[in-house]
Order: structure tokens, then C-alpha cells, then sequence
């Protein structure tokens, strides 16, 4: 008797032949697996030649061009001085739909040695023939080199309408005068704060004295390009001297309220009376 029985000539193959499906490949039915994978790709390369004329579209340069230009950018002079005042232009065409859009924002800048840039002024003007422009104050910019106001720098402006894209200009070259000039702009009050009106006054600082003026009905008295110092207001009331120390104040600088405590403003009137 054969210890093996006969399965078709192959000694090897497991009797009952059942178990071995368990590690075949399983047939899948068709569209799952394998097949479906390849049947994606075919599917995206299909979506994306769909898709390819909507990004083409998309990225139509002739509709992200801005409806205006900003053209010729320029300062009304070839050099400026600090405190004073320049002009800054601009050119543009404005298109049909937009002719009401006149307005221009303009903004000044300072270029300062630490490589920023500070902010000076800002303000707008309107086009006007193609054209528009607006005046500024090239203040002093507050950056200090060793605490001490910088003698010169650059200035640059910008300039941006509502339909446009913002444009730089060239450079200006902003110096300052040998020493800063401003001026004395002080009204005198008693301790109530009446004006100390028309008493004659005298502008006197460590370098030199400036011609006496009167103080008017409102008390102020005015004297201007005056050179950055210490300076001292000196009046009489009675047979009483005054000294009053005073504040230097830039050209744009606003009026000082001094107060004097020991004098009044009827003593005042009763001195300035001329004796009959």
C-alpha cells in the first residue's frame, strides 16, 4: 500500500486542496483595487486639462493692472532747508469711470544715517489738468547723532490715489542753517491772567540785545529770526525792574503764555498813565 496517495503525480500537493486558497491573490471584482487606481490617474489627468483654461483666466495680467498711474514724481526745488517749506508733485491720467477721483495722498520722509525712515509730514492734493501737487514743512526730523540735530539728510515723498499703487520719488538734499533760527512769541499776564498790555519790553540774550517793542492790547509781543540761545525779557513797572526768562520756540512754533506773579495789570496801567 502506498503511504502517499496519488494526487495527480505531484507528491507535494496537500490533500484536500481547499486550505491553499486562503494564501492565493484574491480575485477581485472588476473597478476595485489595482484596476481602480489606474482608473483615478486616467480621472485626474482628465480634471486637470479641465481645470488648466480656469487658472489661465485667473492670472490675466490685463485685469491686476490698477485703473491709474502715478507718473513724474518731483520736488518744486533741487534742494531744500530745514523748517521751511517746498512743494511736491505728481502726474496722472485718470481713465472715464473714475474722473471724479481726483484726490492724491501724499507723505514725507526723512532718510535718517540708521537707515529708517522717519515720518515728516503728510497731506493731498487734487488732480488738476493731469497734474497735482500740495505744500509741506521740511521739520527738523527728531533723529540726534550724539544728541546733537542732524546738519543734513535726505527726504523722499510718496504718493498714492485711490485706483493706483503707491510711488516713491527721487531724493531731496535738506540742510540746516549754521545755527537754528526761530523766535520769541510770548504773551505776558499777572498771576489772574490779565495781559500786561503796553508795557515796552527788551529782548536781551548772551550774545547780543534786540530793539524794544510793546506788548499790544492781547499782552503778546513778537520778535522773530532769532538764533537758538537763552533768552530773558526785561520790562519796568514802576520803578520796579523785570526779568523774565522765555522759551526759544521754532518758526512753527505756537505762542508762550508767561505768567508774572508779582505784578498786576492795573499796575501796569497806572504806570504806563502819563502824569497830567
Amino acid at each position: 500500500m502506498k503511504p502517499f496517495p496519488n494526487q495527480g503525480g505531484d507528491p507535494f500537493k496537500k490533500p484536500g486542496g481547499s486550505h491553499d486558497d486562503i494564501f492565493s491573490k484574491p480575485k477581485w471584482p472588476a473597478g476595485v483595487g489595482v484596476s481602480r487606481s489606474r482608473s483615478n490617474g486616467a480621472e485626474s489627468s482628465q480634471l486637470e486639462d479641465e481645470v488648466q483654461p480656469l487658472l489661465q483666466e485667473n492670472t490675466d495680467e490685463k485685469k491686476l493692472e490698477p485703473k491709474v498711474v502715478l507718473t513724474n514724481l518731483r520736488w518744486s526745488a533741487d534742494s531744500g532747508e530745514f523748517n521751511e517749506k517746498t512743494s511736491v508733485m505728481a502726474n496722472a491720467v485718470l481713465p472715464e469711470d473714475a474722473q471724479h477721483l481726483t484726490r492724491i495722498e501724499f507723505k514725507v520722509y526723512a532718510l535718517t544715517p540708521d537707515g529708517k525712515r522717519e515720518n515728516i509730514d503728510k497731506g493731498e492734493g487734487h488732480l488738476h489738468a493731469g497734474s497735482a501737487t500740495a505744500e509741506f514743512t521740511l521739520y527738523w526730523p527728531q533723529y540726534r547723532k550724539d544728541g546733537n540735530p542732524l546738519s543734513e539728510c535726505d527726504f523722499i515723498f510718496t504718493a498714492k490715489h485711490r485706483e493706483s499703487q503707491e510711488k516713491e520719488s527721487g531724493t531731496l538734499r535738506v540742510t540746516g542753517p549754521k545755527e537754528p533760527i526761530g523766535k520769541i512769541w510770548v504773551k505776558l499776564v499777572d498771576r489772574k491772567g490779565n495781559p500786561l498790555a503796553g508795557l515796552e519790553c527788551e529782548l536781551k540774550g548772551k550774545k547780543q540785545s534786540f530793539p524794544k517793542k510793546k506788548l499790544d492790547e492781547a499782552g503778546s509781543v513778537i520778535w522773530e529770526d532769532i538764533p537758538l540761545e537763552e533768552y530773558r525779557i526785561g520790562f519796568k513797572s514802576g520803578a520796579s525792574l523785570h526779568q523774565q526768562l522765555v522759551p526759544w520756540l521754532a518758526k512753527d512754533g505756537d505762542l508762550h503764555v508767561q505768567r508774572v506773579k508779582d505784578i498786576s495789570s492795573s499796575e501796569v496801567l497806572h504806570s504806563s498813565v502819563s502824569p497830567t
